[in-house]
């Protein structure tokens, strides 16, 4: 294996490079030497996992070797057995999933809630569905309502003004002025 040359060399990838203090993105940088322990950490941490996997089978193989034959035979039908039900559990939910989100779609709502509405059985994700989409509409239904409510006019209504052509003038601030003027538009008509 090739030797690691430990300096002072900052190691960045393309993303950082992008990290500036005006936009706030400042990622952590790492040495060649920090790198090389968390590797050699991550490296050691797979070899022990691959180990336990390996020590694992070996006793297993070794439990199976001392049993008589029709007890491993049976212990392999088990064996077979729990892995086809957890195949099916799978497809089950596989299916079930496919299947909200087609209730979802036929409801209006996004097909992205389909895992925050998934149960065990279809009456349960039924009744998931129905309390989500309760929830979400009169959400939407809040939001849009206080998006289009209107401020009160504060010229007082259509006929009178409060303001007049000079106090618009006197506002300091650009934003403030523009936005008396737009209100008060009546001020500077065509004569």
């Amino acid at each position: 294996m090739a030797e690691v040359v430990e300096d002072q060399e900052q190691m960045t990838d393309v993303a950082d490079n992008d990290a500036t203090p005006e936009t706030g993105n400042s990622e952590k940088t790492f040495t060649r030497s920090e790198l090389s322990k968390m590797m050699a950490a991550e490296k050691a941490k797979w070899e022990n996992e691959k180990k336990a996997e390996v020590e694992n089978a070996k006793n297993e193989a070794e439990r199976l070797a001392k049993l008589s034959k029709d007890e491993r035979s049976a212990e392999m039908a088990k064996k077979r057995e729990s892995e086809l039900a957890e195949r099916e559990r799978k497809v089950q939910r596989s299916e079930l999933l496919i299947e909200t989100r087609d209730q979802l779609n036929n409801s209006g709502l996004p097909v992205e809630f389909a895992e925050m509405v998934m149960a065990d059985d279809a009456e349960q994700i039924q009744n998931n569905i129905k309390v989500t989409k309760t929830a979400f509409d009169e959400a939407v239904e809040r939001e849009v309502n206080k998006r289009l409510l209107q401020k009160t006019p504060k010229n007082g209504g259509a006929g009178g003004t409060s303001m007049t052509k000079a106090d618009i003038f006197a506002i300091k601030d650009t934003k403030e002025r523009q936005q008396a003027i737009a209100e008060h538009i009546d001020l500077f008509g065509r004569n």
